[in-house]
């Protein structure tokens, strides 16, 4: 076998090698970009049930949405609260944890609507599922 042949042998293996490569970092790509659909799309089946478990007319009816209170001054302002929002289900009496502000605005409703309570009133609540609609965010 001669120098060229040599030469035309590693230039082919080689050639095979990159487009393998290529074929599995595109794959890679392929798998995040629907990871990444498959999220969304279940951000927004999880949005539509929750919009009608929770609809926004039956606030402070069949839920409502709550958040610790550490302490209030004279006056009765919350001198602190806990950042931590849940809507509690008076019906099945679970608290959800609702993940970020933006899952809240996604559900329509405002940081205005939470009420602070004591622990104690949060406590009466058994843990549901918590509550995320953050990977609608990048749409």
């Amino acid at each position: 076998m001669n120098g060229y042949e040599k030469a035309k042998i590693i230039a082919e293996t080689f050639s095979a090698i990159c487009i393998g490569i290529g074929a599995l970092l595109g794959g890679l790509g392929a798998l995040k970009v629907l990871s990444g659909w498959s999220d969304k799309r279940e951000a927004k089946r999880q949005k539509h049930k929750l919009k009608k478990l929770f609809p926004k007319e039956k606030l402070n009816q069949d839920f409502k949405l709550l958040r610790h209170s550490y302490a209030k001054d004279t006056n009765g302002s919350v001198i602190g609260s806990s950042n931590n929002v849940y809507i509690c289900d008076s019906r099945t009496k679970k608290k959800h944890w609702v993940a970020n502000e933006y899952t809240l605005t996604e559900l329509a409703f405002n940081k205005e609507e939470v009420e602070g309570v004591k622990q104690s009133e949060l406590d009466k609540f058994s843990d549901g599922e918590a509550v995320n609609l953050s990977a609608l965010q990048a749409e």
